[in-house]
């Protein structure tokens, strides 16, 4: 079976690494960003399967990524993460496009699971 390719967007550098850690076991890493306007030039030729990126995202919020990455590439997964959001920044990122929210607040293992769960729903 093909591992899933994924590219990490998180500013904070230790954040993206062990999340790195953790999913390269099982999705293929292609690449991280630490901002939203990296986060769109990577992914426009890497053409990720899933995107995990921070909702804290500063340059370019991910809401507006989310709006140009799947404009070129509708069929790129992308789940954010993030602390404390707001239920209505939340709706705003699903009417967006995103595929999933998880809190960052989750131990990392337990936001893999909740990766795994969502990517098991879009073969």
């Amino acid at each position: 079976m093909k591992r899933k390719s994924v590219l990490i967007a998180d500013e904070q550098a230790l954040i993206g690494a062990t999340l790195k850690a953790i999913l390269e076991q099982d999705y293929r890493f292609v690449g991280r960003a630490c901002d939203g306007c990296k986060t769109v030039e990577l992914a426009l030729p890497l053409k990720p399967d899933v995107i995990m990126a921070s909702i804290d995202s500063s340059l370019l919020n991910a809401i507006e990524v989310t709006v140009q990455i799947k404009r070129v590439l509708p069929n790129t997964h992308i789940v954010l993460f993030g602390e404390m959001v707001s239920p209505y920044r939340i709706a705003n990122a699903l009417r967006a496009g995103i595929s999933a929210y998880v809190s960052k607040s989750k131990r990392l293992p337990i936001l893999k699971e909740s990766l795994e769960q969502e990517t098991s729903l879009w073969s």
